[in-house]
């Protein structure tokens, strides 16, 4: 982060106590950064469900890249996005939904 620069600039301290001071602030970001995913999924999701497509095939796909990519296994904290597992469940849940208000609706 720039704050960790600027602190390294006038400190001279590049030590695991100066990295500590900035590493909260990285987490809180990281957190947010994982809740717009989760939005972006949640829209995904209802997008898949009007055209027709299983929104379950999404968390398919999510699973497998996490496998391609090594993540898998990950602490979800360091990470940006949720992990797949959790976004998995997520497509289930939404396809669940959009299964029984359709049933609602008949």
């Amino acid at each position: 982060s720039s704050m960790l620069v600027v602190w390294t600039a006038f400190t001279g301290d590049v030590s695991v106590a100066g990295l500590s001071i900035f590493a909260p602030d990285r987490l809180l970001a990281q957190s947010y950064s994982r809740n717009f995913e989760r939005d972006a999924d949640r829209f995904a999701f209802d997008y898949l469900g009007q055209a027709g497509i299983p929104p379950t095939r999404l968390g398919d796909i999510l699973r497998r890249l996490e496998r391609m990519s090594g993540t898998a296994g990950m602490p979800v904290w360091s990470s940006s996005h949720p992990g797949a597992e959790e976004r998995s469940r997520n497509a289930e849940e939404a396809e669940a939904q959009a299964r029984d208000s359709a049933e609602g609706d008949e």
